[in-house]
């Protein structure tokens, strides 16, 4: 399957974002600022091509471990340094554990891992400066000044005290290699010209990252890091997603499509959801029905997904039928309101699978039905023009067994 890995991971950033926002409060493009900051210190040091694509994307990343992150915030409040320690060593050897599913073209082994050890050997598994990647040191030193000064709001008295916090802490919590790089290749003006370009245009302007083609095993990794990062928003849409993905990869073979559709049909399930990581956990786990507003709220992530997807190039077939699986055959579906003549029969069976899936899960709202009363209800859908027919009863002769 043909895929462009910088806007896959660039798609990831943008979710965990989300997430962070809601446990943490974090910033708008933290993961991205780092990556920013990150690459632009690797370059200086002469990292380049498949190798600066690796670290970049580790940077990107380097939060991926979410449930351990809440952790962490938890222990500070809490002021609680053991639990703290304990958190930020879970965050960081699951991140390692997590990033192990991206296909990256080199070397990624230990960048996540250490990406919170100091120079003082003071960091949660005790490495001194020179015992760990350069990768990591870089990670950690702009992943503390983002946190520390809210970099995306850059200013000449922000910047001087960026030089003076690090100026203190160097050889003790900053590696005395990436403090050089930062002074090296983060002046001012290389901030104010990411502000104006965009820190995704920024990244890409130095990462070469082409479109390529990924293995079925490579694609399936890459949806099981995705439904992971979902899980931290609502286990219920991750576990759902996965449910879509595997009924839309039956029947995509039932009906012999290609190897390569089956897979990018199987991908589009996957991430159907993904704009739900815009809707706020209330909604996402209400224990009952949903009222007017909370579920007018709850169709913006049909829009949402589209949102997302758009912006890995190579998936344009995957957007669509991914984005579309809340339209109806009447026109009265969401969030775009097409019609019949302007959905494809992928459209058609992505809607279909969803809403199958749908009514065979259990929620604490409600029991899951039986393969016979889902079909029963579908066939009523498709009696009203909601959905269409001949589906339905190839939903039921391939998934009733």
């Amino acid at each position: 399957m043909q895929l462009n890995l910088l806007d896959m991971l660039t798609a990831f950033s943008f979710c965990l974002d989300e997430v962070e926002r809601s446990i943490a409060g974090r910033a708008d493009e933290h993961g991205l600022r780092v990556a920013f900051m990150t690459e632009r210190m690797a370059k200086a040091a002469g990292i380049s091509g498949d190798d600066l694509l690796t670290l970049t994307g580790c940077a990107i990343l380097h939060d991926n471990a979410m449930n351990q992150h809440l952790s962490k915030h938890k222990a500070r409040e809490l002021g609680d340094t053991e639990l703290l320690k304990r958190a930020d060593i879970d965050h960081c050897i699951i991140g390692e554990e997590q990033q192990k599913l991206i296909p990256f073209p080199s070397d990624s082994s230990t960048y996540i891992l250490y990406h919170h050890e100091r120079a003082d050997g003071k960091g949660p598994f005790g490495k001194r400066e020179g015992e760990f990647r350069l990768g990591s040191a870089l990670i950690y030193l702009s992943d503390s000044l983002d946190i520390r000064f809210h970099l995306q709001d850059m200013t000449e008295e922000t910047y001087q005290k960026v030089l003076d916090f690090v100026k203190r802490k160097t050889g003790n919590e900053f590696c005395r290699e990436a403090v050089d790089l930062f002074y090296k290749a983060l002046s001012i003006d290389a901030f104010e010209e990411a502000d104006r370009m965009g820190l995704r245009s920024s990244i890409e302007k130095d990462v070469s990252c082409d479109t390529g083609d990924y293995t079925e095993e490579e694609i399936r990794n890459l949806v099981a890091f995705f439904t992971r990062i979902i899980d931290y928003k609502s286990s219920f849409t991750s576990d759902h997603s996965k449910g879509v993905a595997d009924k839309a990869e039956k029947m995509a073979r039932f009906y012999g499509w290609p190897e390569d559709k089956v897979i990018r049909f199987y991908f589009a399930g996957a991430m159907h959801d993904v704009g739900k990581i815009f809707i706020s956990h209330d909604i996402l786990e209400k224990p009952g029905k949903l009222d007017t507003y909370e579920f007018e709220t709850m169709k913006n992530h049909a829009a949402g997904t589209l949102r997302i997807l758009r912006q890995i190039r190579g998936l344009e077939d995957i957007t669509e039928w991914a984005a579309n699986h809340h339209e109806k055959l009447d026109g009265k579906g969401y969030s775009r309101g097409l019609t019949a003549d302007q959905l494809t029969f992928e459209d058609r069976l992505m809607g279909c699978c969803d809403i199958y899936q749908a009514l065979r899960e259990t929620r604490p709202y409600k029991d899951g039905m039986s393969h016979d009363k889902a079909i029963e209800i579908m066939r009523f859908m498709a009696e009203q023009n909601k959905i269409d027919g001949r589906i339905v009863e190839d939903m039921d002769r391939v998934l009733g067994n």
